[in-house]
């Protein structure tokens, strides 16, 4: 019967009364908490049971999270039933000190595994540092342009949903210019950037504000501003980065409207 009660609750009600909440699944982490609990209060075996079905169930149910994502989210949730059950083996009663030393063991070795699992440390870490759509959205508020641009470039697929945003605040007409350089695991796919289609819309003349929502090492933009010889003025906008206009420049952190 606790087993029922935790996997149906950590499974369909919790993680969509959070979800529900403004940044709620960014926040409290909703898929991992009954997981803690269940394992570190009734044992492993209804840790592990929560783990294992609560993804599962969530994204076969809801689409949350997404098929993709499950390998790393199941894998995650079994170190963090393992870490809970055996803290409390020793500790013989629940303790504030004892869940920080579970969630501290889920954290170190959820985030090897992620590193072995995509090859990229710096993937990996973005784990720990994600920043609310809320906080992002606050720093698209305050920032001001100083520049009347005739055109925002949006740089496919990462500097689409930047571009919107930019676009509800200046209501400036939007393009896309398709460029690849990096695979979903931001790692080079090419040794240059690749134009993939070419460019239907009118740039010579007009000044523009070219997109884009990470900015590493500027090989993407350069090339970008090359293929937009012509234009009268080109700023680079980076959610982070090192742009013209840029919300953050500091390491990598993962953006919210990622799935």
């Amino acid at each position: 019967m606790i087993c029922f009660l935790f996997i149906f609750l950590g499974n369909i009600v919790f993680p969509q009364l959070v979800h529900s909440i403004p940044n709620g699944g960014l926040i409290f982490l909703p898929i991992y908490f009954f997981t803690l609990i269940g394992a570190y209060k009734y044992g492993l075996t209804v840790g592990l049971l929560t783990a294992v079905f609560s993804p599962l169930l969530n994204s076969w149910i809801f689409g949350m999270p997404p098929v993709g994502m499950l390998s790393i989210i199941i894998t995650k949730s079994v170190l963090l039933a393992i870490g809970a059950a055996y803290v409390a083996s020793k500790s013989q009663k629940v303790s504030l000190v004892g869940l920080l030393l579970a969630i501290l063991f889920y954290q170190l070795t959820g985030l090897m595994f992620e590193w072995f699992y995509t090859g990229s440390l710096i993937l990996a870490y973005q784990d720990l540092r994600m920043k609310t759509f809320s906080e992002i959205m606050q720093r698209f508020a305050d920032i001001r342009f100083d520049e009347n641009f005739d055109l925002i470039v949006a740089i496919a697929n990462g500097g689409i949903v930047p571009a919107g945003i930019i676009n509800q605040k200046m209501n400036t007409e939007i393009e896309i210019l398709h460029i690849n350089f990096r695979d979903d695991l931001q790692q080079p796919k090419y040794s240059t950037p690749q134009l993939l289609k070419p460019i239907d819309f009118e740039y010579l003349g007009k000044k523009i504000l070219l997109v884009d929502d990470r900015i590493k090492t500027g090989s993407t933009i350069d090339v970008a501003k090359k293929l937009l010889e012509g234009a009268q003025l080109i700023k680079t906008f980076a959610v982070n980065g090192n742009a013209d206009y840029a919300l953050y420049n500091e390491s990598c952190f993962r953006f919210p409207w990622i799935i």
